[in-house]
Formats: structure tokens, C-alpha cells, sequence
């Protein structure tokens, strides 16, 4: 059977004719990033350890160059064609966790749904600069894709170091932000764009569930004294509810929030 003629399988399953070229220019590429050339001969040598049947998959073959590499003793071009591939690997599943999320995310505007809450509580223990590389640009690019005049995306964030990455938060497009207790609100709505919505953040735990009628409604009325001044301001819980919390609790909160408005 000639090259010609040979099929392998793809990463999602399709056959496809084999290409040699695509070997060669990934084996040459890789000579290129540790400062070498690929000559004719040095492709001769690796491919020559490259065994190639109809029907193998293409991380079958990608292991073999890795192999022949290191047989020819090329090992610090093995070592940048294995990082190209982690990488490239790292590229595709994140792609393919997106497609998940925006999918997800769509379901729910089919069935009617006006908005969804993501939460991110791990970024709360990102530095800035890491929030943005592992948290913001996934974010924005979920945001981009499902969010518009009849879908909002509500961004919630626990962490105790949202203060100090709100700046990196705020450009992940959503148009709603809801903080948990862990922060101070007041000092969070300095921060926050006026334009943007702004959502905390009474303790769920140690107020809703394991506080009294009369103090959640005196940290509620507290919360309220302290951030309705900016308009962009609403009051909630600083996370879910927690179940078993007494009614007489949750009641306690709506009736501080109808109170302060009624002054």
C-alpha cells in the first residue's frame, strides 16, 4: 500500500488521507525552535523510525516522532516538539470545555431562560495578573458568545481578594457583578464602574443560617447604610441561601430592605 493510500484517524474520530508534509513540517518547526535546521537528511533519518499503517490514529504517529527523535538524539528538539504538543493539546481541550459552556448556556435561552449565574470562587485566589490569564478571557469569551439584551450573564466571585482583581473582573463583559461576604462591599463599590451592577453581600452561613431574625436584619440594614449611596448598588445574600436556614431569618432580610426604603 502506498502513502497514497494510507488513511489515519483523527483526534475526533474521521479518517483522513496521511500526510507526510504535515510530519516534516512539525519535525522542522521543532528544529526552528531551538535554533537548528531541519536538513534533508536529518528528516530522512527521524522519519526512517516513523512506521505508518492505515488506520492509525495521529497521536500514534505523534508518539513515534517523539521516539525518533530521541533515537537520533535529538533530544532538545524531542523535548520542543513534546511542549508543542502539550500545548496544542491544552489549546484543544480548552476550546472544547468553551463550546461546552456556550452550549450550556444556550440551552437555557431556548427553554426561556433570562440569565444564568457564573461563578468563579476560585479566581478569588488568583493575583491579578493570573485571574486574567486563567479566569477573565475564558469568562469573556462565554460572555461574548450568550449575552445580549434578553440574556444577561451574572458574574459571582467569593474570594477574599476580589477587591484587588475587580479591575481584571470587570473586563470580562458581563453587565452584573455579586460578591460574597469575604470582602467589604462598601470598599468593593468604590471600585466598581457605575455603569455595572453591583450585587452583596450579607453572610449567608453565619447570618442566614446560623444568625438570629435580629441580626440579619441589623447587618442587612448595616450593608444598606453603608452602599446604597451608589446607585448601581443591590442588596442580597453574599452566596446561596443555606439550606435549613430559618424563614424567620430570610423574612428578617426583606423586611430591613423594605424598611430602609420606606424611610
Amino acid at each position: 500500500m502506498g502513502i497514497s493510500e494510507i488513511y489515519i484517524v483523527k483526534r475526533d474520530g474521521k479518517r483522513a488521507p496521511f500526510s507526510l508534509e504535515k510530519i516534516k513540517r512539525a519535525i522542522s518547526k521543532a528544529f526552528l525552535s531551538v535554533g537548528g535546521y531541519a536538513t534533508d537528511d536529518d528528516l530522512t533519518s527521524v522519519l526512517s523510525r516513523v512506521h505508518i499503517s492505515d488506520g492509525m490514529n495521529v497521536e500514534e504517529i505523534q508518539n513515534q516522532v517523539e521516539v525518533a527523535l530521541m533515537a537520533e538524539r535529538y533530544f532538545a528538539v524531542a523535548k520542543s516538539y513534546m511542549l508543542y504538543r502539550q500545548k496544542h493539546t491544552e489549546d484543544r481541550e480548552d476550546r472544547e470545555k468553551l463550546e461546552f459552556l456556550i452550549n450550556y448556556c444556550n440551552e437555557y435561552k431556548k427553554v426561556g431562560a433570562n440569565g444564568i449565574v457564573m461563578a468563579e470562587p476560585l479566581a478569588g485566589l488568583l493575583s491579578p495578573d493570573l485571574a486574567q490569564e486563567f479566569s477573565a478571557d475564558y469568562v469573556k469569551q462565554i460572555v461574548d458568545a450568550v449575552q445580549d439584551d434578553n440574556f444577561l450573564v451574572v458574574y459571582h466571585n467569593c474570594g477574599n481578594t476580589a477587591v484587588k482583581t475587580i479591575d481584571t473582573i470587570v473586563t470580562n463583559g458581563c453587565l452584573m457583578y455579586h460578591f460574597g461576604n469575604a470582602i467589604n462591599m462598601a470598599e468593593m463599590m468604590s471600585h466598581v464602574p457605575e455603569n455595572l451592577i453591583a450585587m452583596g453581600n450579607v453572610d449567608p452561613a453565619g447570618e442566614f443560617r446560623n444568625g438570629t431574625a435580629e441580626s440579619v436584619y441589623n447587618r442587612t440594614k448595616e450593608v444598606m447604610n453603608e452602599c446604597c449611596k451608589y446607585k448601581n448598588f443591590v442588596i442580597s445574600s453574599g452566596c446561596d441561601i443555606p439550606p435549613m436556614s430559618p424563614w424567620e431569618n430570610i423574612n428578617a432580610f426583606f423586611q430591613a430592605v423594605e424598611d430602609f426604603y420606606a424611610k
